[in-house]
């Protein structure tokens, strides 16, 4: 038996037996990572969110509230600890409206994958603006949504988790809203064709983003779909995930 066949055999052997170590590797996945990276909700989910990041304008963040009110739609917010202590009263009156959430972006949007980074005072800082703007503790089902999504990995995970995170918020639709030469015709032929059953879109507080935003709403009611705030399309998902009757995909 040559080389080459013994290196074939031992591919057939590997498929093998990951093909049939599959089903127990889907239930130990949630054992892997110290948390779930949530990218969408459950499948054939009719619920979907729009998330913003950032809030460096408060006057941006005010026009999008305002939008989203008028259109009666909810959604969630995840402004960065030191816009968030700089503004308190908007984020304030932007709780108390009901229709909207606030979770945690990290102190000052930094790079959580450098070690010179201390996660936890970042992800601890940003929940102390959050009471100091808010009147009341950050609690319930608490979401990390990364800087870029830099430091997506166990270390991070294993911080947020023991800080009483229920996961790392990611997205299922980057609006591309900040990037060079885009502008919101661009966002709206990007955006418009992904939008389906239990997708998270992620935005930014910025004009090209917002603008869209009615372009958005009406693609979604054409398709049914009912904008929810993310805890609120990630708490069943989760619940499923943590009993082990599904797997993250």
């Amino acid at each position: 038996m040559n080389k080459v066949e013994t290196l074939s055999r031992r591919g057939f052997l590997y498929q093998l037996s990951s093909f049939m170590l599959y089903p127990f590797l889907a239930q130990l996945e949630k054992y892997v990572l110290p948390l779930p990276h949530f990218i969408r909700g459950t499948e054939g989910d009719s619920r979907i969110t729009l998330s913003f990041d950032d809030g460096w304008d408060p006057h941006l963040v005010a026009k999008t509230a305002r939008l989203l009110l008028d259109l009666d739609v909810q959604a969630t917010f995840f402004p960065v600890g030191e816009r968030l202590g700089y503004s308190p009263g908007l984020y304030r009156d932007i709780v108390g409206s009901g229709k909207f959430e606030l979770q945690n972006h990290t102190w000052s949007h930094a790079n959580l994958a450098s070690p010179d980074v201390n996660v936890r005072d970042e992800i601890s800082r940003w929940e102390g603006a959050y009471s100091m703007a808010i009147g009341r503790d950050y609690t319930g089902f608490k979401l990390l949504r990364l800087p870029s999504n830099r430091g997506l990995g166990y270390p991070v995970m294993a911080v947020a988790k023991n800080m009483g995170y229920a996961g790392i918020a990611g997205w299922t639709v980057d609006s591309g809203g900040y990037r060079p030469g885009f502008n919101d015709q661009d966002v709206i032929n990007y955006v418009i064709p992904r939008i389906s059953d239990a997708v998270i879109i992620l935005c930014h507080f910025i004009n090209d983003d917002i603008d869209v935003i009615p372009d958005i709403i009406e693609r979604a009611g054409k398709l049914k779909l009912k904008f929810v705030t993310l805890s609120e399309l990630l708490t069943g998902y989760h619940n499923r995930l943590q009993r082990g009757d599904i797997s993250q995909k």
